[in-house]
C-alpha cells in the first residue's frame, strides 16, 4: 500500500477502483479441525501433503485417487469417501480444498462448502478462493511463504525452489537454537524483546558460522552466550543515519542509496518521495514522515532528534529529502553519519 505522502490517502489506497485487494497472510492452525479435499488426482496429492503433519482431520473425497493417496488412507493418515462429494460430505469442515479440475463440479462444492460454514481453497481458481495456499520454504520451525494470491501458482513455485536453493539447511537449527534460548529466558524471567541484541549477538554470526561452514555447536554456543550475556546493554555496536539527497526526483537513485535503503531498520521521508522508494527498504523497517526539511513540524531540529533518538538505539536510520539533505547536529558519539548525493543527471539532461 502506498502511504499517504505519495499522492493518495489511506481510503483511496483500500478503495477496489484503486488496486486490486491483497490476500492477508496467516498460519492456521488446523489440528483437531476437518479438512475435506474433493478430487484425487495429483493436484490433491500435493494439497494432501501439505496438510500432513498439521494435525487437521483430513477426509479425501473422490471415488478414485492416486497410489499415494490410497496410501496414505491405509496408514490411517486420512480418510478416503471412494464416492462422488454430496453435501453431508462438507459438514463440519473448517476448510475444503476443491481439486476436481472440472468447473461445474468446482462451483457446486464452492457453493454447499460455504453453506456449510467452510472456507474454500479451489485449485487454479482464483475467484473462488476464500484462501490461497502459499509456496513454502521450511527450515526447522522457520516457515517461509510465497504467495501470488493466486495469480500464478507457477510463479509462486518458482520463486520458492529459488528460496531454498538459498537457504541453509542449518537455518533450521539456527531458528530453534534461537527458540531454545528465548524459552530458557523466559523461564528466567529476563527475557524482553531487544531485537538489536538478538541481531548482534546470536543471528549475525550465527549467519556468518552457518557460511563459513561450521558445524551446529556453534549455534548452540552463540545461543549459550546470548543468554549469558543478555542483560547486558545494547547496542553492541552504534547505529547509522544515511542521509539522502534528492529521493523526490523522477531519477533512478544513486546506487549506494538503494544500499542504504536496503539495510534500513528504520526511513524518515518527506513529502514527495514516491512509494517505489519506500518499497526497496526492508517490509519490517519503520516507516516516519516528516516534513521537508524537518521533523514533524518541519523544525530541523526535531527532525535531527528523531534520528539520533533511533540511531542511539543501534538502529541504521535512512532520512529521504526529496530536495536537498537537511544539516544535522553532531550525533552522539559513535554514530556515524553519512550523506548519500543523488544520482548524476544523464547526459543532456536538464539541471534541477
Amino acid at each position: 500500500m502506498e502511504p499517504a505522502s505519495a499522492g493518495r490517502t489511506l481510503n483511496e489506497a483500500a478503495s477496489p477502483e484503486a488496486e486490486p485487494h491483497r490476500g492477508y497472510v496467516v498460519s492456521w492452525r488446523l489440528a483437531g479441525r476437518r479438512v475435506v479435499v474433493v478430487g484425487g488426482g495429483p493436484a490433491a496429492e500435493a494439497k494432501v501433503t501439505g496438510l500432513l503433519g498439521t494435525g487437521a482431520e483430513i477426509v479425501v473425497v473422490a471415488p478414485e485417487v492416486v497410489a499415494r493417496l490410497e496410501e496414505l488412507a491405509a496408514a490411517g493418515a486420512l480418510t478416503w469417501v471412494a464416492r462422488r462429494v454430496r453435501r453431508r460430505h462438507l459438514r463440519r469442515a473448517a476448510l475444503v480444498v476443491v481439486a476436481t479440475g472440472t468447473e461445474r463440479t468446482n462451483a457446486w462444492v464452492c457453493r454447499h462448502a460455504h453453506r456449510a460454514g467452510a472456507l474454500v481453497n479451489a485449485v487454479d481458481d482464483p475467484r473462488r478462493c476464500d484462501v490461497t495456499v502459499p509456496a513454502v520454504v521450511r527450515r526447522g520451525p522457520a516457515t517461509v511463504a510465497v504467495t501470488t494470491d493466486g495469480q500464478s501458482p507457477a510463479a509462486a513455485r518458482f520463486l520458492r525452489e529459488h528460496l531454498s536453493a538459498a537457504l541453509p539447511a542449518e537455518m533450521g537449527e539456527m531458528v530453534a537454537q534461537a527458540a531454545s534460548a528465548r524459552a530458557r529466558l523466559r523461564r528466567q524471567g529476563r527475557y524482553r524483546y531487544d531485537y538489536y541484541a538478538w541481531k548482534q549477538r546470536f543471528f549475525e554470526p550465527a549467519v556468518e558460522a552457518i557460511a563459513a561452514g561450521r558445524g551446529p555447536g556453534v549455534l548452540e554456543e552463540l545461543a549459550r552466550r546470548l543468554v549469558a550475556g543478555f542483560d547486558a546493554p545494547t547496542p553492541l555496536r552504534p547505529g547509522r543515519i544515511s542521509l539522502v539527497a534528492g529521493a523526490g526526483n523522477d531519477r533512478p537513485l544513486a546506487r549506494r542509496a538503494t544500499e542504504v535503503l536496503a539495510e534500513a531498520d528504520v526511513v524518515v521521508y518527506e513529502p514527495g518521495v514516491p512509494a517505489t522508494v519506500l518499497d526497496l527498504a526492508p517490509v519490517a523497517a519503520v516507516r516516519l514522515p516528516a516534513r521537508a526539511g524537518g521533523g514533524t513540524d518541519g523544525d530541523a531540529t526535531e527532525l535531527g532528534q528523531t534520528l539520533r533518538d533511533h540511531a542511539g538505539t543501534g538502529a541504521a536510520v535512512v532520512h529521504l529529502a526529496s530536495g536537498p539533505a537537511p544539516a544535522l547536529d553532531p550525533p552522539a558519539t559513535g554514530v556515524r553519519v553519512e550523506l548519500v548525493p543523488p544520482a548524476p543527471a544523464p547526459a543532456g539532461a536538464p539541471a534541477r
